[in-house]
C-alpha cells in the first residue's frame, strides 16, 4: 500500500472522480495522503456526485426535507463521501481536526464547516464539501 491510496466504492465513483471541483480533488487526496502516511491505511470514496432524484430519495423521510428540499454540495461536485469503518474512534477524531485547520470551508463562515462526520442513513461516514 502506497501513501496515497483511494478506492472507489464503485466504477461510478472512479469515473466521476476527474469531473469533481479541483479543489475537492485536491481534499480529497490531501486526506488519503494523511491518512495513508500517519495510519497506513487507504481510504474509500463512497459518493460523490448526486442528481436531484438521488437527493430527494436519501432525504425522503426527513420531515424537514419534505417541507423544504435542501440542495447538497454533492450536486455541484463539491462534496465526497469516505467510509471511516476501518478508522478507529481517536483516527476519525485526528482526521477530522487536521481538516478542519487544514482545509477551512470559508474562512468568513467558520460556522460551516469543510468536514464532518454523519449517518443519513446509508452508514457513518466522513464528509468532505468545498466552497468552489
Amino acid at each position: 500500500m502506497g501513501e496515497m491510496d483511494v478506492y472507489f466504492k464503485e466504477q461510478r465513483q472512479a469515473e466521476e472522480f476527474p469531473l469533481v471541483s479541483p479543489h475537492l480533488r485536491g481534499l480529497v487526496l490531501d486526506v488519503a495522503f494523511y491518512a495513508g502516511r500517519r495510519y497506513g491505511k487507504f481510504i474509500l470514496i463512497t459518493e460523490l456526485l448526486r442528481s436531484q432524484e438521488e437527493q430527494d430519495q436519501i432525504y425522503n423521510n426527513d420531515s424537514r426535507y419534505r417541507r423544504r428540499a435542501w440542495k447538497s454540495v454533492h450536486q455541484f461536485g463539491r462534496g465526497a463521501d469516505i467510509r471511516i469503518r476501518n478508522f478507529t474512534a481517536v483516527q476519525q477524531r485526528d482526521i477530522l481536526d487536521y481538516v478542519t485547520l487544514a482545509w477551512p470551508y470559508d474562512p468568513s463562515r467558520p460556522e460551516f464547516p469543510s468536514v464532518s462526520i454523519h449517518d443519513i442513513g446509508l452508514g457513518r461516514h466522513l464528509h468532505l464539501q468545498v466552497l468552489k
